[in-house]
């Protein structure tokens, strides 16, 4: 038999190599044993409470809100959103990727490897090793309407007739420029908190700000005290929080 041409030789061997081991973690991967019947909350890591992003059950079996990627030898090799695909149902066979969506009211994705079999000492299967990190995350938060404000009625004995409230909007701004509306999702507070005895305005769940409060004076206006709040829009699982200034006068 002819040997190869010394310049075929080279180039078969290059080929051979050019793609040989797994892509690299990512910086921020986690990995995380998840057993039949426990579930994930990726952007806390937590394992236990909700809203929960991806349980498995007794079959091996993902649930969620996920997108088979297909074999892959590790999660470094998913690093795209798909647009469509996503299942509720999904095998969770080793050596699998999956892109996850996130049940908590947000549009951020997670990648998922399953790196290994959990096995009792039974021999049986009883979870699965995955290796998980975020494609997107929560960047920013935007509050609105921005320096807005509230004229406080005039104290006095009597029926108090208040300026109309100032209902705040929370957007979220995600790391792939996608949005979420957070006005419901997001812990409102003011700050700061008004000193002998009054308290600044009230902000409900729904972010709507009014000069409501409590007041030494028996029945009559609150005495919210006049001047500039900083209203804020935490959610504390990302931590992220916007701002924006609210006037009384």
């Amino acid at each position: 038999m002819r040997a190869l041409h010394p310049l075929i030789a080279v180039l078969a061997v290059g080929c051979s190599t050019s793609n040989d081991g797994p892509v690299a973690d990512p910086v921020g991967t986690v990995t995380t044993e998840l057993r039949t019947g426990t579930s994930i909350r990726f952007l806390t890591g937590s394992t236990s409470g909700g809203p929960i992003d991806l349980t498995i059950d007794s079959s091996l079996n993902f649930q969620g809100s996920v997108v088979p990627y297909g074999p892959v030898s590790g999660v470094g090799e998913i690093t795209t959103v798909p647009s469509s695909g996503f299942v509720q149902t999904a095998s969770a066979a080793t050596g699998t990727g999956f892109v996850v969506k996130t049940n908590d009211g947000l549009k951020l994705f997670y990648a998922v490897y399953v790196d290994a079999d959990i096995v009792s000492t039974g021999g049986g299967v009883i979870g699965k090793t995955i290796k998980w990190h975020a494609l997107t995350t929560l960047a920013s938060i935007a509050v609105t309407p921005a320096a807005a404000t509230i004229v406080r009625p005039a104290m006095g004995v009597g029926q108090c007739s208040f300026a109309e409230p100032v209902h705040y909007v929370a957007t979220g701004m995600n790391s792939d420029g996608t949005t979420n509306d957070m006005t419901l999702l997001a812990a409102w507070t003011s700050t700061p908190a008004p000193a002998g005895g009054n308290i600044g305005p009230f902000l409900s769940a729904m972010g709507v700000a009014t000069v409501t409060g409590s007041s030494d004076q028996a029945n009559g206006c609150p005495a919210t005290p006049l001047g500039a709040y900083t209203i804020n829009a935490a959610y504390d699982a990302a931590n992220v929080t916007g701002t924006t200034t609210l006037t009384i006068q």
